[in-house]
């Protein structure tokens, strides 16, 4: 994920695709919906706090392909049962608002 403008629909459609974020939450709107997307997902490990951090953590999956695995597991799970893709729960949601 880029740093200073996240992955927005891209984001969560690789999301729903079963691929994990790597990404470095910023201190703008822009640069934090990426961060907000693993915290929908319940996958907050996802999320870096530091360049040097989002380096360590992209090297790190590029080369243990089995903590790769373990992330993209939990993400199958995760995407079936977190907040972010619960379109029932949304529309009830929504219906309550109205």
């Amino acid at each position: 994920d880029t740093a200073v403008y996240n992955g927005h629909t891209t984001g969560s459609d690789m999301l729903w695709a079963g691929v994990p974020i790597v990404t470095l939450r910023g201190n703008s709107w822009p640069s934090l919906v990426a961060a907000g997307l693993a915290a929908a997902v319940e996958m907050p490990e996802m999320v870096s706090e530091s360049l040097g951090e989002y380096e360590e953590r992209a090297v790190h999956l590029a080369t243990h392909p089995a903590d790769l695995a373990r992330l993209r597991a939990k993400l199958a799970v995760k995407r079936l049962e977190a907040p972010l893709f619960d379109a029932e729960r949304w529309v009830r949601s929504f219906e309550d608002g109205v």
